[in-house]
């Protein structure tokens, strides 16, 4: 195995704690595992399957396999988890670091790819916790977060406390995600930077509609687990793909409920980011939607339908939202069939303009350095809009999704490069390799995490 990065993205957890509940130990122990872990030692060219309790020394290299994970143990409230098909490397285990840092004991570990979720509830004074990965640095102060990465894109998702983000090839360039954000950090020349728009029907056709109420509304969508013949068992395999079936519904019901509208220009994503609380408490209510479907598959593959009930969101909000029938995906034959031809050209140029002004948002979001976002640099330049606006004109569309209530959904991107060479262009500002976007909030995928750190004890 090779190891040659150009950029590492290395999170920092430094918590300044009273009492050391390390105790004498120096090195990690590997407290759990679930299907293969393989080992590669220090020094040495071959892999062996991990064994519960070995004591990781420097250099050594873990690598977990499909369906598989790791736990590795510091103490009894401090540990991580490899998910699977990850890559991790010891880099350095306690050592002195230089005088005057305040730190006298450093773990630093290279996540090469794959997820590494941290839990580490009480560190010892003057601690410092590393994780490298490829593209840039970040920096955690807080207990529980995740780090998902490939060669090219990292995304740091802060679960409890503030997790600062840093890039390492111009390390001035950093911002802080606080608990239910996730910073995504990626080289240019691969990102393309997405926003989602989403339309409604406007009053003169929905005024000629029957309406429910609130009540009687319901929101479905569905999800589609893998099959999984490398599985010998059927009904192990069977419930692994339920359950990615599950997670796959859930993340969608999420992205459909994220769209509705709330009052006229705000809709459920905007609510959840402004306030944390209400995050919580809606991922909470999609993870007891009422599972009204199940199939299998000839291939050994599950499909699942859940169902939520509006009335559950309406308790949330104060402001009437765009609801007047259910809810869910259909095709664009279908929406052809039950709303006029002005209905959809009215929606999706609606949607349009909503993707503009949030991709927009997202340029004037990018993060220039510690203290600046490219929305900062307005203020000396205000020829900077202008060209935002021509970035976003060109955007493409490259998903519409129709919605039984008439609503169309239409994800937009631009390419990375073209934002980077824009902005340099016009404010005279080196974008530096790599894009750093502001936080945004984190998704059902990312809320399963906190579910994972329950059960790392």
């Amino acid at each position: 195995m090779s190891f040659v990065k150009k950029n590492f993205l290395i999170i920092f957890v430094l918590i300044l704690s009273a009492g050391n509940l390390f105790g004498d130990a120096e090195n990690p122990v590997i407290k759990e595992k679930k299907g293969f872990v393989a080992l590669k030692k220090a020094f040495h060219s071959d892999w062996k399957e991990l064994e519960i309790s070995y004591q990781l020394e420097k250099e050594d290299t873990l690598k977990t396999g499909k369906n598989s994970t790791v736990d590795v143990m510091f103490d009894l409230v401090n540990l991580f988890r490899l998910e699977e098909m990850s890559e991790l490397i010891v880099k350095d285990l306690p050592v002195s670091a230089e005088k005057g840092e305040g730190v006298r004991k450093l773990y630093n570990f290279s996540l090469i790819n794959g997820t590494m979720v941290s839990k580490l509830d009480k560190l010892p004074r003057e601690t410092r916790f590393c994780v490298e990965s490829p593209v840039s640095i970040a920096g955690a102060r807080g207990t529980a977060f995740v780090v998902k990465t490939n060669d090219k894109t990292t995304v740091v998702t802060a679960l409890e406390n503030d997790v600062e983000v840093l890039s390492r090839e111009k390390t001035s360039k950093s911002i802080t995600a606080s608990p239910y954000r996730r910073v995504t950090v990626s080289d240019w020349s691969t990102v393309g930077l997405r926003a989602v728009g989403t339309g409604i029907l406007s009053e003169s056709i929905l005024g000629k509609m029957a309406v429910k109420s609130v009540d009687k509304i319901k929101i479905r969508a569905e999800g589609k687990g893998s099959a999984h013949p490398e599985i010998q068992n059927r009904d192990e395999a069977k419930e692994l793909s339920k359950k990615e079936a599950l997670i796959e519904a859930e993340n969608n019901l999420l992205n459909i409920i994220s769209e509705i509208k709330i009052g006229p220009k705000k809709n459920f994503s905007d609510l959840m980011f402004e306030k944390k609380s209400e995050a919580g408490k809606l991922f909470e209510i999609v993870s007891k939607a009422k599972l009204i479907d199940t199939q299998q598959s000839h291939d050994g593959s599950i499909s699942v339908v859940l169902e939520l009930n509006m009335l559950e969101l309406q308790k949330m909000v104060k402001d009437k939202m765009n609801a007047w029938k259910d809810i869910y995906k259909i095709s664009l034959v279908e929406y052809m069939k039950q709303y006029p031809a002005l209905a959809r050209i009215t929606t999706e140029r609606a949607a349009k303009l909503d993707g503009y002004r949030r991709l927009a948002e997202k340029i004037y979001g990018t993060v220039v350095s510690s203290d600046t976002l490219v929305k900062d640099m307005v203020l000396q330049n205000d020829t900077i809009t202008n060209v935002v606006k021509g970035i976003v004109q060109g955007a493409k569309v490259v998903e519409t999704t129709y919605y039984s209530d008439g609503s169309v959904k239409i994800v937009m991107e631009i390419n990375g490069v073209l934002v980077a060479n824009k902005l340099t262009d016009v404010s005279g500002k080196d974008m530096g390799k790599n894009y750093m976007s502001s936080p945004e909030l984190i998704d059902y995928a990312d809320y399963r995490y906190f579910n994972i750190i329950k059960e790392m004890k």
